[in-house]
């Protein structure tokens, strides 16, 4: 396997895997790639804060671009990496971005990358979830509740290991 393939393999677990949790522990790979998604999560485990902002830019251009094309992961990643900066309108436009426009042109089945086992529809729940729970910390309380019930629908039926995640977005709809 080439070095492209090889990051590509490891593009599942560096960019959708939550950011906070791998924070100290994030292999350091070919921040090289040419893939903008796995070069973002490659900067970010260097604890480079000033390549990483510049990464985010790139790759904030590059989403930007493709708003109207399959969402492929990049809002639940380009959101997660606003939130490292701090940034929460950058987030909460990702999020925005693919609840209105870019879920349209993505179909649930598309594998996001050759070798990753990864569909984006495996990543809207938590895309909708980060939404909500944004949206509730802004005090945009109709959107948050839409996000919240869209997330519910998708996942109230799910595997038992979900189920914490559907009662803790229950409680907050409620609380809302």
């Amino acid at each position: 396997m080439g070095n492209d393939e090889a990051v590509a393999a490891l593009a599942g677990s560096l960019a959708w895997i939550e950011f906070a949790e791998r924070k100290g522990r994030w292999p350091i790979t070919d921040t090289a790639s040419s893939n903008p998604r796995v070069f973002l999560a490659s900067i970010l485990a260097t604890n480079d804060t000033a390549r990483f902002r510049v990464a985010l830019a790139r790759f904030d251009s590059i989403a930007t671009a493709r708003h109207d094309e399959p969402e492929m992961g990049n809002a639940l990643l380009g959101a997660r990496a606003h939130l490292v900066i701090a940034d929460t309108t950058g987030a909460l436009g990702y999020l925005r971005t693919f609840r209105d426009v870019t879920w349209a042109y993505s179909p649930a089945l598309d594998q996001i990358d050759s070798g990753v086992m990864v569909f984006e529809g495996m990543l809207w729940p938590r895309t909708l979830l980060l939404l909500a729970d944004l949206a509730a910390a802004t005090g945009q309380r109709e959107e948050a509740a839409g996000a919240y019930r869209l997330f519910i629908a998708m996942w109230e039926h799910g595997d038992p290991e979900v189920q914490p995640i559907v009662q803790r977005a229950r409680a907050a709809l409620a609380g809302l």
